[in-house]
C-alpha cells in the first residue's frame, strides 16, 4: 500500500465519521436583536447522536433557558407549556430537528443569553451550551441609505454630475414586526418623488431612482422606518444630501438696460462656482476707462455680473456674457440699446423742433377743419335727397363681381365643430366605481338632430376601431361590455359616464364616440381620457394648521397655540362615500369634523395645544366600503410641542444621615434645573453633592444631598427654566431627629450592618467583572477590561508565577473551546496578551490582528496550582466589523446640545463634537474635519476614557447657513487605513441685509432695484416720502424669490414722484429689520431728452400721414351731386369707376319690415358679408342674420352707371357661392 492509498482511506474514514458518526449540536444565530414591543425569531436547527433517533419523536419538548444552563432557574419557555413565562411559540417541528421559535410582545427583561435544550422520549435529555444573545432595543436602528451612481456605490459627500443615473437606497431589518414595517421618503425642500420597495431576506428595501438635476442640489432626501406595534408606531430615520455639479446656466433675465450709460447684467449658476467674462467684440473685457465691471456672488452656486460702457462702445461692438467652469460653458449675446448721437447745442435743437411741431399742429388743425366743412355739406345734401324719395333696403343673394371683398365671420361665432372635454387621467379603486367627466361638441348642421331618442354614445378601449375596442353603449349593451351608465344627458352635450365594479381589466385609453341615428357618427379619436385601477387605497395627506398657517409636521408647536390637523382624500366614486376617522397613539378623546368639497372628502381635527400631545402621533385612516370587502389606508403625523417647564408634585426631601431633596421637571425644550440654597445658587462641595438624570428628552431629575449643618436654618428651592419660562419649588427640609431615640434599635442595627461588612469583605466568593459587549475593527486589536474576585480560601496560593488564565470562545469546555492562555499558546490559539496582573486579579486582555473569526462569546478560566481551577460563567461578546463604525456628530447652540435640524440664531456659539471609540488600533485614530462648500475650520482634539473627541467652535453667521460639516475617522491599521464619517446641516437663522448692489436706474421712467437676504425669508416693503407704497397708476411693484433666502423686488416710479420724494427700501423678518434710502436722480428728464426729441418727431410724422389721408377722404369730386349708392365691403374696395370715397358705417337694426323686399334694382350697390360654414340656403338669409353686431364700411360712389349695369348681370347670373350675402341698399 503507498502513501497515497493510506491518505484516501484516513480522508474517507474522516468523511465517513461526518456522516454516520452525529454528535450534539445546535445551529443559533450569535446576536438577535429586538424592537421593544414587537416579537423576535430565533433561528434554529440542531442535530443529535443517532443512537438517540429513536427517541425524537412528534412528542419531543422544547425548552428555552435563559443566563444560565439549570433547568429549574433558568427555565424561560417549555413547548408544551406556551405560555410558562415568555410568551411564545416553536414554529419549527422538532422531529425534523428544527427548533426555530418565536417570542411575542419583547420587554427589556428578555435581554439575555438564550439556551436550547430537547426533551424527547425516554432517555433523549440535551441542553446544548451555545448559546444565542438577544439584545432588545427600544428606538428601532435607524435605516441605511446609500448613494448609486451610475448603480456604482459612492460615498454620499461625493459630489454627483448633472445627468448621471442616481439611485438612493434605503434598507432596514424587518425585526419581525406585524405587520411588516414601512419605509417612506421625503425631502427637504419638497420635490416629488417616486420609489419602489420589496423585502430581500427580511431586510427592506426601498429604492428611489431619478436623473440628476441642478434643481436636486442641495436637496436632503430622508428615509423613514415606521414599525406598527401594538400599542404605538415606532419611527427612526435617516438621511443624505445630494450634492450636484453642472454646468453653468445662464440667467434668461440677463439683459442691458439704457440710462445715461448702458449697463448690462449677467446671472449664472453652476456647481462648481462659475466664472464669469464680458467679452466686446469677441475680446474679452477688464476694468478701464471705457468700462466698469462688478461682481456680486448671490449663493453658493450664484454669480452676478455688470458691466456698464461708454456709449461710444455701443455703436459697432457686440456684448457677449460667458461662463464657465470644469464642466462646460455658457454664453449669451446682449441686445445693447442703440443710442442716438448728442446734438451740440441742446437748447438751440429743442426749440426748433418745437418751432417744427407748432407748424405741423397747426397745418393737421387747417386739414381737419376743412375735412369736417366739407363733411356737413355733404351731410346736408344726403338728408335731403332721403327725404325726397323713400329709401328702404333690401336683400338679395347674389354674386358680385371678384374685386369686392367680403367681411369674414370668426369661426367660433357661427360655426361650431367637433371637440370633446375629458380627463386627462384617472385614479380608480379596484372594486369600485369611476367616473368619467366628459362634455362633446358637433357641428352645428347637426344640433336639429341631437334628440334624447335618437342618440346614442359609445366608448371605445385602447383603439378607436369600433368593431375591436367597443366596450360600452348606451342602447343594447352586450354581455361581454362593461357595466355602466351614461349619467349625462347626451341632448344636452353631456357624455359623462360611471363604469361600475372596476377590475384591472378596465385600465387603459378610453374613446368617446356619439351616434345620431344613421344621419351622423362621430369618433373623437384625438382626445382619450386615461384609467388606472389601483389595488391599494391612496393615502390620504396630513396636513397641520397652527393660528391658521401651514406648517412641516416637523415643527415645534407652542403650547397654547390653535392646532389643526387636516386630512384629506379623494372619494374616488365609492358606494357608499367613504370615511376618515382620526386616531391616536398614546390615545387621547378626540373631535374631529368632516366635509365634502369638490369631489375631495376632508376632516379636521381642532385642538389647543398641550403637552400632553407632545409626541403625540395622530393617525388618520381612510375606509372604502366596497362590495367584498373594505379597503382602507392611513397616514399620520407627530406632534411636537413645545412648552414652559413643570415641576412634578412628587419632588421632596427625605431625611436620613443626611437630608436628600429629589426634583423632577418636564419641559420642551430640554429644562436647565438649578438649586437655590437661602437664595443662592448652589453647586457641589464639601456640604453639599448635586446629581442628575435624564428621565427623557423633556425630563429631569435631580438630587442634592446636604449635610446637616445646613438644614436648620436654610430655605432650599429648585429653579427650572427654559425658553419659554420659568418655576420653582420651596422646599420643607426636615426637621432634626435625635439620635437618641431608641438607642437599643440602633445598636442592633449597626451590629447587623458591621456584620454584612464583614462578609463583604471576609467571605469573598467567585465573581468577574465584563463588558457585554465589545465592537472590534477587522485589522486592528481588541481589549476586553477584566477583572475578578475568587474565594478567600485560594488567596494563599494565588502568586504570579502560579496563576494562569484562559480564554474559552462560545463555550465553557476546556478542552474544546480554549483559544487563548498566558502561558504555553499553541499556534492554533489567538495572538494576544493579558496586560492585567493575574495575582492583582486583574484579568485585562488583548487579541491583535482580529478577523470575523474572533467573532463570539468568551468566558475567562483561572488555574492556580493543583487546587484553583475556576471558569466564570459571565461571558463578553466581540463582535467584529469589516467596516468602522461611524462618528458621532453633536451640535450644542450656547453649550447646550441641541437636534441638528434646529435653526441657530446668527451670533450663537456654535460648537460641533465628533466623537468616536479608539477601537484599540495601533496608532491611535485620527478625526478631521471638512466642509462643503469649503470654509476656513479650526478644530481641537482630545481623548477622554477611549473616546476621541474633536471640537469645531465658531460663532454662526449667515455664511455658514446650509453648509455641511463632515467629520471623518481614519483607522491606521497594518494593511490599509480604514475610514468612516458623518455629518450635520447647519441652519442659521439671521435678520436681513439689502445688497449694496440696490440702486436705482433712469430710463423714460425710473426704475430702482433692492435685494435681500435673510432667514427666516424676510418681507420687503418700499417706502416714498415716509408712506408705504403698492401698485398704482404711478407705481409698479414686482417680486422675484432668488433663493430660499434671497429676495428681489423692483419698483417703477412715474417722473412725477422723483423731484420732492425720497425712496427707501425696507425689509424685516422674526430676527430684525434692515433699510436703505435710495437716491433719486432729479434729472432723468434732462438724461432722457433725446428720447423725448425721438418721441416728438415720431408724432410729427404720424400727424402728417393723418393730414394726407384726411385731404384725400374728404374733398369731394365733380360728380357729387350724382344719385348715391351705398356698398358695405370689409375693406371699401370699388370698381375702376368710383372715384371718390367716404368711409361711414351702417346700422342695420333700425329697419322697417315693410322695407325687407325681395328682387332687383336699378339703383342698387352690395353689402357683402361672407359666411364660413360653407353652405347656406337662400331662405336662412335675412335682415337678422345680416345685421347682427355687424358694422362694415360704406362706400358712396357717384358711378351710379356702372352699378346699374353690375345689378342686371348679377340678376341674370345663377347663385353660384352660397357662401356670401349680400344686401342691397335701393333707392325707390
Amino acid at each position: 500500500m503507498d502513501i497515497w492509498t493510506a491518505e484516501k482511506i484516513i480522508i474517507f474514514s474522516f468523511l465517513l465519521k461526518g456522516v454516520c458518526c452525529r454528535d450534539f449540536s445546535v445551529s443559533l444565530p450569535e446576536k438577535i436583536e429586538a424592537l421593544s414591543g414587537s416579537c423576535v425569531i430565533i433561528s434554529c436547527t440542531f442535530e443529535i447522536q443517532e443512537n438517540y433517533d429513536p427517541y425524537l419523536t412528534e412528542r419531543a419538548t422544547g425548552v428555552w433557558l435563559k443566563d444560565g444552563m439549570h433547568v429549574n432557574n433558568n427555565q424561560v419557555f417549555n413547548s408544551r407549556d406556551p405560555g410558562y413565562m415568555f410568551s411564545g411559540r416553536i414554529t419549527g417541528e422538532l422531529h425534523k430537528k428544527n427548533c426555530t421559535t418565536v417570542f411575542y410582545n419583547i420587554a427589556p427583561n428578555h435581554n439575555g443569553q438564550y439556551y436550547f435544550r430537547i426533551e424527547g422520549h425516554g432517555i433523549l435529555i440535551w441542553t446544548y451550551n451555545k448559546t444565542s444573545t438577544i439584545n432588545v432595543i427600544g428606538s428601532p436602528p435607524k435605516p441605511t441609505v446609500q448613494l448609486y451612481v451610475e448603480q456604482k456605490e459612492v460615498q454620499d459627500q461625493e459630489e454627483v454630475l448633472e445627468g448621471s443615473s442616481v439611485s438612493l437606497r434605503c434598507s432596514a431589518e424587518s425585526l419581525c414586526s406585524s405587520p411588516p414595517p414601512t419605509l417612506t421618503w421625503s425631502s427637504t425642500p419638497r420635490i416629488p418623488l417616486s420609489d419602489s420597495s420589496r423585502l430581500q431576506k427580511l431586510i427592506l428595501i426601498s429604492d428611489l431612482n431619478f436623473t440628476a438635476t441642478h434643481h436636486q442640489h442641495g436637496v436632503t432626501f430622508t428615509c423613514t422606518i415606521t414599525y406598527q406595534l401594538q400599542d404605538k408606531n415606532k419611527t427612526a430615520q435617516n438621511s443624505i444630501t445630494l450634492y450636484v455639479q453642472y454646468a453653468p446656466k445662464i440667467s434668461s433675465s440677463s439683459s442691458c438696460i439704457r440710462a445715461v450709460v448702458p449697463v448690462c447684467f449677467c446671472e449664472v449658476d453652476g456647481n462648481p462656482s462659475p466664472e464669469l467674462e464680458w467679452h466686446l467684440s469677441g475680446r474679452p473685457v477688464t476694468n478701464s476707462s471705457n468700462t466698469f465691471i462688478s461682481e456680486e456672488r448671490l449663493s453658493i452656486t450664484g454669480l452676478r455680473s455688470s458691466i456698464t460702457l461708454h456709449q461710444s462702445l455701443t455703436n459697432t461692438s457686440t456684448l457677449q456674457c460667458i461662463s464657465k467652469n470644469t464642466h462646460g460653458t455658457a454664453r449669451k449675446l446682449l441686445q445693447l440699446p442703440l443710442f442716438y448721437l448728442q446734438f451740440l447745442d441742446c437748447q438751440q435743437t429743442t426749440v426748433s423742433l418745437l418751432i417744427i411741431l407748432a407748424l405741423i399742429l397747426v397745418l393737421y388743425a387747417l386739414t381737419v377743419g376743412l375735412g369736417l366743412y366739407k363733411m356737413r355739406q355733404l351731410s346736408t345734401k344726403l338728408k335731403a335727397q332721403n327725404e325726397a324719395a323713400d329709401t328702404h333696403a333690401s336683400l338679395q343673394l347674389s354674386t358680385l363681381p371678384s374685386e369686392y371683398e367680403t367681411l369674414n365671420i370668426k369661426r367660433g361665432v357661427c360655426c361650431k365643430d367637433f371637440s370633446i372635454s375629458l380627463p386627462n387621467k384617472i385614479q380608480a379603486l379596484s372594486g369600485s366605481c369611476v367616473i368619467i367627466e366628459c362634455r362633446f361638441e358637433i357641428h352645428d348642421a347637426y344640433d336639429k338632430n341631437l334628440t334624447e331618442t335618437a342618440t346614442t354614445g359609445l366608448w371605445m378601449k385602447d383603439g378607436i376601431d369600433i368593431n375591436k375596442h367597443k366596450v360600452f353603449t348606451s342602447r343594447d349593451p352586450k354581455p361581454d361590455h362593461f357595466s355602466g351608465k351614461i349619467t349625462g344627458k347626451l341632448h344636452e352635450k353631456n357624455c359623462t359616464t360611471v363604469f361600475y365594479n372596476v377590475t384591472s381589466k378596465h385600465n387603459g385609453q378610453y374613446y368617446f364616440r356619439i351616434m345620431i341615428s344613421e344621419r351622423m357618427k362621430y369618433t373623437y379619436g384625438t382626445n382619450s381620457s386615461t384609467i388606472n385601477v389601483i389595488e391599494l387605497a391612496p393615502k390620504p395627506t396630513v396636513q397641520l394648521y397652527v393660528e391658521r398657517k401651514e406648517v412641516q409636521d416637523l415643527e415645534e408647536v407652542l403650547e397654547g397655540s390653535s392646532v389643526s390637523l387636516r386630512c384629506s382624500a379623494e372619494t374616488l366614486c365609492s358606494s357608499p362615500p367613504p370615511t376618515l376617522t382620526w386616531s391616536s397613539t398614546p390615545r387621547i378623546p378626540l373631535s374631529d369634523s368632516s366635509r365634502l368639497q369638490e369631489l375631495i372628502l376632508i376632516s379636521d381635527l381642532n385642538f389647543t395645544a398641550t403637552r400632553r400631545q407632545h409626541r403625540v402621533t395622530f393617525t388618520c385612516t381612510i375606509t372604502y366600503q366596497l362590495q367584498d370587502k373594505n379597503k382602507t389606508a392611513h397616514n399620520n403625523i407627530d406632534l411636537h410641542v413645545q412648552y414652559a417647564p413643570k415641576i412634578s408634585n412628587s419632588s421632596s426631601c427625605i431625611r436620613t444621615d443626611v437630608t436628600v431633596c429629589f426634583c423632577e421637571v418636564d419641559g420642551n425644550p430640554s429644562s436647565k434645573l438649578e438649586w437655590h440654597l437661602s437664595g443662592r445658587s448652589v453647586t457641589n462641595s464639601s456640604n453639599t453633592f448635586i446629581s442628575e438624570e435624564r428621565l427623557s428628552s423633556t425630563g429631569l431629575r435631580s438630587s442634592i444631598t446636604l449635610h446637616q449643618s445646613l438644614t436648620h436654618t436654610s430655605t432650599l428651592q429648585c429653579v427650572s427654566n427654559n425658553s419659554h419660562g420659568n418655576t420653582s419649588q420651596l422646599f420643607q427640609l426636615p426637621s432634626s431627629v435625635a439620635l437618641s431615640v431608641n438607642e437599643e434599635m440602633d445598636t442592633a442595627e449597626n451590629i447587623i450592618l458591621f456584620c454584612f461588612l464583614l462578609k463583604g469583605v471576609c467571605c469573598r466568593s467567585f465573581s468577574i467583572s465584563l463588558p457585554n459587549k465589545i465592537e472590534a475593527l477587522s485589522g486592528s486589536c481588541v481589549i476586553i477590561e477584566c477583572r475578578f474576585e475568587i474565594e478567600d480560601k485560594y488567596d494563599k496560593n494565588f502568586t504570579e508565577t502560579a496563576d494562569t488564565g484562559l480564554w474559552l470562545k462560545d463555550g465553557t469546555e476546556e478542552n474544546t473551546h480554549k483559544v487563548f492562555t498566558s502561558r504555553d499558546p499553541k499556534p492554533n490559539h489567538f495572538n494576544g496578551k493579558i496586560t492585567g496582573k493575574l495575582h492583582e486579579k486583574n484579568c485585562t486582555t488583548v487579541f491583535y490582528n482580529v478577523t470575523s473569526k474572533h467573532n463570539g462569546q468568551y468566558y475567562f478560566r483561572i488555574t492556580s496550582g493543583e487546587d484553583l481551577k475556576y471558569t466564570y460563567r459571565n461571558s463578553s461578546t466581540i463582535n467584529v466589523t469589516e467596516s468602522a463604525p461611524k462618528p458621532t456628530v453633536q451640535l450644542y447652540v450656547e453649550q447646550k446640545e441641541v437636534q441638528d435640524q434646529e435653526e441657530v440664531l446668527e451670533g450663537s456659539s456654535v460648537s460641533l463634537r465628533c466623537s468616536a471609540e479608539t477601537l484599540c488600533s495601533s496608532s491611535p485614530p485620527t478625526l478631521t474635519w471638512s466642509s462643503t462648500p469649503r470654509i476656513p475650520l479650526s478644530d481641537s482634539s482630545r481623548l477622554q476614557e477611549l473616546i476621541l473627541i474633536s471640537d469645531l467652535n465658531f460663532t454662526a453667521t449667515r455664511r455658514q447657513h446650509r453648509v455641511t460639516f463632515t467629520c471623518t475617522i481614519t483607522y491606521q491599521l497594518q494593511d490599509k487605513n480604514k475610514t468612516a464619517h458623518n455629518n450635520i446641516s447647519l441652519r442659521v437663522q439671521y435678520a436681513p441685509k439689502i445688497s449694496n448692489s440696490s440702486s436705482c436706474i433712469g430710463t423714460n421712467v425710473i426704475v430702482c432695484f433692492c435685494e435681500v437676504d435673510g432667514n427666516p425669508s424676510p418681507k420687503l416693503e418700499w417706502y416714498l416720502s415716509g408712506r408705504p407704497v403698492t401698485n398704482s397708476s404711478n407705481t409698479f411693484i414686482s417680486e422675484e424669490r432668488l433663493s430660499s433666502t434671497d429676495l428681489r423686488s423692483s419698483i417703477t416710479l412715474h417722473q412725477s414722484l422723483t423731484h420732492t420724494s425720497t425712496l427707501q427700501c425696507v425689509s424685516n423678518n422674526t430676527h430684525g429689520t434692515a433699510s436703505q434710502l435710495i437716491q433719486l436722480s432729479s434729472s432723468v428728464a434732462r438724461l432722457n431728452l433725446f428720447s423725448v426729441l425721438i418721441g416728438v418727431a415720431g408724432v410729427a410724422l404720424v400727424v402728417v400721414l393723418l393730414s394726407a389721408i384726411t385731404c384725400i377722404c374728404v374733398i369731394p369730386q365733380e360728380n357729387q351731386d350724382d344719385p348715391v349708392s351705398v356698398v358695405m365691403s370689409s375693406a371699401g374696395a370699388a370698381t375702376a369707376n368710383q372715384e371718390s370715397i367716404i368711409y361711414s358705417s351702417v346700422d342695420f337694426t333700425n329697419c322697417k319690415p315693410r322695407e325687407v323686399v325681395s328682387g332687383s334694382s336699378l339703383h342698387a350697390d352690395y353689402v357683402v358679408v361672407q359666411d364660413c360654414s360653407g353652405g347656406l340656403s337662400k331662405t336662412e338669409s335675412s335682415m337678422g342674420e345680416s345685421s347682427r353686431a355687424i358694422e362694415a364700411q360704406v362706400i358712396v360712389s357717384a358711378d351710379v352707371l356702372t352699378k346699374q349695369t353690375q345689378s342686371k348681370q348679377s340678376e341674370e347670373e345663377p347663385f353660384i357661392d352660397s357662401s356670401q350675402l349680400y344686401a342691397k341698399v335701393q333707392r325707390r
